[in-house]
Parts: C-alpha cells; sequence; structure tokens
C-alpha cells in the first residue's frame, strides 16, 4: 500500500508534497479517507432523468419545435453507431484517431427539421 496526501483540484488528485498529478489506474481499487463533509452523493453537472416514453417524447418534440417540423428517426432501445475523431491522418501517429461507440437509445430519437420535411 501507498499513501499520498492529495488535494481534489479540477477533476484530479495533486499531491501535496511534490505537486505532481495522481493518475488513478483504471479499474483497480482505491481506499479514500476523509472528513464526512469532503464527499458529496450528488453530481452537480450530470443529471440523471428518466426517458420520456414514446408518447410523451412525441409531444414533447410537436411542442418544442411543431409537428411540421419533427421526423421520429429511431425507437428506444435501437443502437445508434457514431465515430468521434479526427479524419484526417497524423504523420508518424500510429494509434487510431477515432473512437467508435454502440449506445443503445433509453428513449426515441426526433430530428427537427429547420424547413419541415
Amino acid at each position: 500500500m501507498k499513501a499520498f496526501k492529495v488535494t481534489f483540484q479540477h477533476g484530479h488528485f495533486i499531491d501535496k508534497d511534490t505537486n505532481q498529478r495522481i493518475i488513478l489506474v483504471q479499474g483497480e481499487e482505491y481506499i479514500i479517507t476523509a472528513s464526512p463533509d469532503s464527499f458529496t452523493m450528488e453530481d452537480s453537472i450530470l443529471r440523471m432523468e428518466h426517458p420520456l416514453n414514446s408518447e410523451r417524447k412525441a409531444i414533447w418534440a410537436d411542442n418544442e419545435f411543431g409537428s411540421a417540423r419533427v421526423v421520429k428517426i429511431m425507437d428506444a432501445g435501437e443502437q445508434l453507431f457514431f465515430r468521434i475523431g479526427n479524419s484526417k491522418m497524423v504523420p508518424n501517429y500510429h494509434k487510431s484517431n477515432s473512437i467508435w461507440r454502440e449506445p443503445s437509445r433509453v428513449a426515441d430519437n426526433f430530428r427537427h427539421m429547420k424547413w419541415g420535411y
């Protein structure tokens, strides 16, 4: 076991002795000790809400954009494939320049059409 005295700044653990960032290894188990008021169970940025069912999502889309300007493009449960990355190859860089994701939709997906469809 190794112990560090750290501060948490901008999403990073900073070692107080060396002022270096402590990089946590994915999948490892850590014991974090601090006073009870140093922890919160509520995420101030990520707000998890229950998805609307098909009918309520369609009503929301019609009210938000108008029924003539919205088209349903995916049902809940379907997979959406997309790539994040730079399509330009970087010389002498052999790592993959893109990340592929296959999330499953938890709610129907609608597309707002600028001029109707």
